[in-house]
């Protein structure tokens, strides 16, 4: 599953929540983003040690953190990851 967790109000401190709001609704229609987006809550950006945007997190089916991916990366990097999450569900 993929999940979108939008963390901007929490992480950029001029971005307020209405704004946040507002910038993740136009995003998912503009990017026809087909899975569920939210909004972080603090807690969650404590929890997953979140550091700066995007931050890719993969979790395993047992709720086990995988790997952390902080900025942008390649198709090429995360891919591995991908497959051994299928392969070893």
């Amino acid at each position: 599953m993929i999940l979108g967790v939008a963390t901007d109000a929490k992480l950029i401190p001029e971005t307020s929540q209405d704004q946040e709001r507002h910038d993740v609704e136009l995003l998912v229609k503009r990017l026809h983003i087909s899975y569920p987006v939210t909004i972080a809550q603090e807690e969650l950006l404590q929890q997953y040690n979140f550091r700066g945007i995007p931050t890719i997190i993969f979790i395993n089916k047992a709720g086990h953190i995988v790997k952390v991916f902080y900025g942008y990366h390649a198709e090429e990097q995360l891919e591995p990851v991908v497959r051994t999450l299928f392969m070893n569900p």
